[in-house]
Parts: structure tokens; sequence; C-alpha cells
């Protein structure tokens, strides 16, 4: 929800970005949708509001689809929004092997550290529950900085 009380929400799509779509009256109808600059295969991500700051977070498979449905799914990235998601921040890649799969992540905040939790499946690309595992990266918020800034296009 945004602080003007509209809402805001992201979803995956097949078009190789995250896309957006906005509400005035409370879910009852929504806008077109449209691109935000968060590219992304078919893939699950995760965005939620930090209560400590009121910044949104977002970590999700900071990656262009490929012919493969869904992959590929690395890196694992973090971006924050300070501004109801008309910029987006890129903080920091969370996993980065090329070779390997992440996703399904989870985000959950302490007044120090942003935790991220999510699967990781190594060297293989088969979505195989017996070769995964779930990892926790704790970042420290202090250690924290913005690399990029990408806007949203015009709607």
């Amino acid at each position: 929800e945004a602080k003007d009380g509209s809402l805001v929400m992201l979803s995956r799509t097949g078009k190789g970005y995250l896309y957006r779509c906005d509400s005035k009256d409370a879910g009852e109808s929504w806008s077109v949708e449209y691109p935000t600059p968060l590219r992304s295969p078919v893939a699950p991500f995760y965005m939620k509001k930090d209560p400590f700051t009121g910044w949104t977070f977002i970590a999700w498979d900071n990656s262009f689809p490929s012919p493969v449905h869904q992959y590929p799914r690395s890196p694992l990235s973090l971006a924050v929004t300070r501004d109801e998601g008309e910029t987006w921040e890129f903080v920091c890649d969370i996993e980065n092997d090329p070779m390997s799969s992440y996703g399904y992540p989870t985000i959950h905040f302490t007044k120090t550290s942003v935790l991220v939790a999510y699967y990781e499946e190594l060297g293989v690309r088969n979505f195989n529950p017996r070769e995964q595992r779930c990892k926790l990266t704790i970042l420290n918020r202090d250690e924290l900085t913005v690399d990029r800034v990408e806007k949203v296009p015009l709607r």
C-alpha cells in the first residue's frame, strides 16, 4: 500500500520484466499493466515494506528469460524503492553463480539487518527438490549501498 492509500502490484510475466499495476479504489479495479525496469524470467520474487524505514525491498531473479521456460534463475538480487516504486535502486546480488538456480525468496527485517531466505540448486537447472537447499543471507543495514537507480517507464 502506497502512502496515498493506493495499491501497487508487481507480477511476474513471460515478457522479460516484472510488470506493475496500480489501484486507486482498494483493489476493485486496476490500471493497465506496464513494465518496471526489473528484468526477470518467469520466476517468483518477494516484495516487502520495511517497517523500520518505510522503504520497499524486492528480492528477485535479475536476468532476462532464456528459451527454456523460467530460466535463468541467477543472479538473485536485492533492490529498494524509496518512492513507491517510481524508481528502483539496485542494492546487491545475493547469489550470482550462472550455473545455479535461486528462487522463492522471502525477506524479513530487524533493526540492524535485512534477512533473505531462498532456495539454491547448485550446478543444475531441473527443479529437483532433492538437489535444492534452503539458504539464509543476512545483510547488515550499515553496509548496504545503492549501485544504480532505474526509473519506471512512463505509463
